[in-house]
């Protein structure tokens, strides 16, 4: 049971995370780096924590820049599904992924990639054998039965 102030606390982490993953996106995007066409894998500019194996990730082929007409500000460029590949290896500065649908021949260097599915990281460490009793409190495992 979360009180008011952990529940707040909780609910702007998670926002802040949202925001700041968006900033991310926009300055830094995935994009692809390197083909290798002799196993079917492409490299994606970005590893480290930021990208799990098992993430799939959709690749898009910018056209067109498309204005507003009032204000004649760029709205963006209008995109084309390429392929969706998902991430099979990661290291500290890129990742490897394969096509999972789509076809290779269609990608190509500096394709934009956007995440449509993270795979959640394996949890650290072992499960507690600490076990909560009815009335709010704790058998720890050297607690006499």
């Amino acid at each position: 049971k979360w009180n008011a102030a952990q529940m707040r606390d909780a609910f702007i982490s998670l926002v802040v995370n949202d925001v700041v993953e968006a900033i991310i996106d926009r300055v830094y995007p995935i994009k692809i780096a390197e083909l290798l066409p002799d196993d079917s894998q492409v490299i994606l500019n970005q590893g480290g924590e930021r990208m799990t194996e098992g993430m799939i990730i959709e690749v898009f082929k910018p056209g067109k820049e498309v204005f507003d007409t009032d204000t004649k500000e760029s709205l963006g460029t209008v995109e084309t599904h390429v392929a969706t590949i998902e991430v099979q290896k990661v290291t500290q500065t890129m990742s490897y992924a394969v096509v999972v649908e789509g076809e290779m021949s269609k990608i190509s260097k500096d394709l934009v990639c956007r995440v449509i599915k993270g795979k959640k990281p394996e949890s650290i460490g072992r499960k507690s054998i600490i076990k909560k009793t009815e009335s709010g409190g704790v058998v720890l495992p050297f607690d006499k039965k």
